[in-house]
């Protein structure tokens, strides 16, 4: 089970959404002393990690910035009363 919060007197239930494949993305972040401004986004990291050997290799900038998106569900919680 996922994270559960509350809101008003709802209980919802967050859920990493498997169906959906997470997007992993990175920034170049440094270059000639301003931001590069190169980004690559992919489904795969083994891409995303080869993007940015590339990268160094070409341009001999080190430092970026990885995310991960995922998807979720907000789900109601039942209730007591409801089951």
């Amino acid at each position: 089970m996922g994270r559960v919060t509350r809101d008003g007197h709802v209980a919802w239930t967050f859920e990493q959404d498997l169906s959906v494949r997470p997007e992993y993305s990175a920034t170049c972040l440094v270059g000639e002393g301003e931001d590069c401004g190169e980004v690559i986004r992919s489904v795969g990291v083994e891409w995303i990690e080869e993007w940015m050997r590339r990268h160094t290799r070409t341009t001999g900038h080190v430092s970026y910035r990885r995310a991960v998106d995922d998807y979720v569900t907000l789900e109601p919680v039942a209730t007591r009363s409801e089951t």
